[in-house]
């Protein structure tokens, strides 16, 4: 992990889902009783604005949902919000309401999803992805794990590897000034998470950290080699991904709440961002071109930042 760190300091004048979730200020509900796979509604009941990162994983109600892209939910304002389903086998209440996770969705399935919403939104101004793509995504992961689901629920993925992602988590320690980070695999650079202020890093980290985690503890099992990418200087590849990323074409869009969507149109990157408050408060990219499809080529054998 390649620490991003910031001189300028930001106060994240927002909320985020757990923080709201524990004080009983937030409540993610299936849209309607019967429910819609692709939408769900937030109640925001908070005074300040609630951001929901890229990924996040929502557990209960009719069936795990992951939100498609970054939202910020104005305060005292309800809002539907896009998703998508990653419990395929299910569609019946375990709960009234969702709850939060402590993690996103991983990372290589995260990048395929980013390019959908992106390809949704410039031609039907939609924020779906390919339903069927995402549910496949967790049906390879599962096998590649030999995780059985009864409801296809990634959730079950993280569950069977918790012990491994708790490593990862105490491995990495956030750096003073650290906004976010690029993240490489084995010398290929798969990612990065880019966050306005060190809060925000601090508390969100550990679930995108477990995606990027899950990707190579994948890789692992598969004893999959290096990819074609992979750097003997990491370090420099980790910049080059940077200049590749500030030099994408960034199509902006108005956001559902708050800001601006911006999303990365490029061959070999995905991702997206939201600009609000006068400054982007989320950016995400991920490399296309270096194993996240996840089936057609597995990831590597370890963290190596």
């Amino acid at each position: 992990m390649f620490p991003l760190l910031s001189s300028v300091s930001t106060i994240a004048d927002y909320t985020l889902l757990d923080s709201a979730q524990a004080e009983g200020l937030a409540t993610v509900s299936e849209i309607s009783e019967g429910g819609s796979v692709p939408e769900l509604l937030l109640d925001n009941a908070s005074e300040l604005s609630l951001f929901l990162l890229d990924g996040e994983e929502l557990l209960g109600a009719k069936q795990n949902r992951i939100v498609n892209l970054s939202l910020l939910v104005p305060g005292g304002t309800k809002q539907t919000i896009p998703v998508s389903c990653v419990e395929a086998g299910r569609w019946n209440y375990d709960s009234e309401a969702f709850k939060s996770s402590d993690r996103t969705f991983f990372a290589s399935g995260r990048a395929r999803k980013s390019a959908d919403v992106t390809g949704h939104m410039g031609t039907s101004g939609s924020r779906r992805t390919d339903q069927g793509a995402v549910w496949d995504d967790v049906s390879f992961a599962l096998s590649d794990f030999k995780v059985a689901s009864e409801t296809s629920a990634v959730s079950a993925l993280y569950d069977s590897q918790s012990g491994s992602l708790d490593e990862f988590e105490q491995a990495f320690a956030i750096t003073e000034g650290q906004v976010g980070a690029v993240f490489a695999i084995d010398g290929e650079v798969r990612g990065m998470e880019l966050f306005d202020a060190t809060s925000t890093w601090q508390a969100l980290m550990p679930k995108v950290l477990r995606s990027y985690a899950i990707d190579a503890l994948r890789a692992d099992r598969l004893d999959a080699p290096a990819g074609d990418s992979a750097d003997a200087q990491p370090e420099l590849a980790a910049r080059e991904f940077l200049d590749r990323v500030a030099s994408a074409h960034v199509e902006r869009f108005e956001a559902l709440g708050e800001g601006s969507d911006l999303r990365v149109v490029e061959d070999s990157l995905s991702g997206g961002g939201l600009f609000a408050k006068d400054r982007i408060v989320h950016l995400c990219a991920f490399a296309m071109d270096t194993g996240s499809s996840t089936r057609q080529r597995q990831q590597t054998m370890e963290l190596d930042f």
